[in-house]
């Protein structure tokens, strides 16, 4: 598991919906970074959770990544701006954050039924 102080938000979620569901470890070990996790995952025959760019990193070798598709773990973005800001910077940043934001919202795949 990556280290609390990685994203504390996203770990204590990890960690209630586990407890929620009644999934505990048997052994739990925290990384920073996904190069930390090889061993583990090799040796122990383990998982991890990490971050996106962690686990494309270590995607070889036998290891595979897979997203977390679990509704109950969100993360909710929010940008704070003053509205009468007259920045040119500030005002072009929040465009580039808002056109972003909107382009994560959109599904990239097409969800399959895992049953016919």
């Amino acid at each position: 598991m990556f280290a609390q102080q990685v994203s504390p938000y996203m770990y204590g979620a990890i960690m209630a919906e586990a407890k929620k569901v009644g999934v505990f470890a048997s052994d739990l070990h925290h990384v920073i970074g996904g190069e930390e996790a090889v061993p583990l995952i090799l040796e122990c025959s383990g998982l991890a959770f990490l971050n996106r760019t962690g686990a494309w990193r270590i995607a070889r070798d036998g290891i595979t990544m897979r997203p977390l598709a679990e509704e109950s773990l969100k993360l909710v973005t929010n940008l704070a701006v003053r509205a009468d800001t007259k920045s040119r910077i500030v005002k072009e940043f929040v465009k580039a954050t808002a056109r972003k934001l909107e382009n994560l919202r959109k599904p990239s795949q097409a969800r399959l039924p895992l049953t016919v």
